[in-house]
């Protein structure tokens, strides 16, 4: 009688068993070796993209420190040179301002450095401009009829509007005001301030500043605050600048008044500064190479006290 299992099958059935396990370790293998590749290659891009926003925020304070340090150099350059307090736009002060310092390209400009050079802006003087509060009311509702051409009675309500959404500190907040139209804000908002200063300066002040000045004083005279605003402006273009903002010393520098003009001067005076205290712009910062090549530059946006040396305002963009 022959036996139903024999040795040497039994043997032989195992064969198949190994191979199996064999190639079950092989896929084992080959997956973990997989796992680690991918957990290698992940690890290694998380490490490039650390660097890479460590690199980055190593960029960016740098470039901040250096828009701040071409602000002081303009100012240490003009503030410290300047014995009469910063009083006409035909210093240099006003002008666009450049400068190469150890590798670094430094430009201060009042609205940002324009790819054409005349098309450039100087800082801005904010002494120069109308503020947005509500001890300023009257020159405020003057200069959206002047420069807005809106009417007198439409000028003292929007006036009013604005005054009670402030204070502001930023252009984008007064743009948002509701009763403030497109139109209207683009014509008035080079012409404002957030800051709340009392005197307007006359040596720097814009044509149709001086014109809401003038007649805003309450005389109602438009022609005699239209031809005082040319006398000034004709005054400064001829190269002088006023010393005193005392009504009688202005009107001696412009060789005497008539007495409609002589009467806003006086009724205005209170409003008249012959100075500038504050100026704003934008500062602008980058390596040379990197300037050169696709001209990334760090900016901010800054307001200055000269006399108190010391910004007021400093906003990375």
């Amino acid at each position: 009688m022959r036996p139903f299992f024999r040795v040497g099958a039994a043997a032989g059935d195992g064969r198949p068993e190994r191979a199996a396990r064999s190639g079950s370790l092989l896929i084992i293998a080959v997956v973990a070796v997989s796992v680690m590749t991918m957990i290698a290659l992940s690890l290694a891009t998380r490490l490039r993209s650390q660097a890479a926003a460590a690199d980055e925020n190593r960029f960016r304070r740098v470039t901040r420190q250096a828009c701040r340090n071409a602000v002081l150099l303009l100012a240490a350059e003009h503030l410290v040179a300047d014995t009469n307090g910063w009083d006409a736009l035909t210093e240099k002060w006003a002008e666009p301002w450049e400068r190469r310092d150890e590798g670094w390209v430094l430009r201060v400009s009042g609205t940002g450095w324009q790819p054409r050079a005349t098309d450039t802006r100087g800082i801005r003087d904010e002494s120069a401009l109308v503020p947005l509060d509500a001890d300023a009311l009257p020159l405020l509702a003057s200069l959206l009829h002047i420069a807005a051409g809106l009417s007198e009675e439409a000028s003292r309500t929007l006036a009013e509007a604005i005054v009670k959404k402030g204070p502001f500190v930023c252009q984008a907040q007064l743009a948002a005001v509701q009763e403030l139209s497109p139109g209207v804000y683009a014509a008035i908002s080079p012409y404002v301030t957030f800051l709340p200063l009392r005197r307007v300066n006359i040596n720097t002040a814009p044509e149709k500043v001086l014109f809401a000045l003038f007649a805003g004083a309450g005389t109602q005279d438009a022609a005699a605050a239209h031809a005082l605003a040319r006398r000034v402006l004709a005054f400064r273009e001829s190269g002088n600048c006023f010393t005193s903002a005392e009504a009688r010393s202005v009107a001696k520098s412009l060789g005497g008044l008539p007495s409609p003009e002589m009467l806003i001067l006086t009724y205005c005076q209170d409003r008249i500064g012959v100075e500038t205290d504050i100026f704003s712009g934008v500062a602008e910062a980058a390596p040379a190479r990197i300037w050169e090549r696709d001209r990334r530059a760090g900016r901010a946006s800054f307001t200055y006290d000269r006399k108190a040396r010391r910004f007021l305002l400093w906003a990375v963009e």
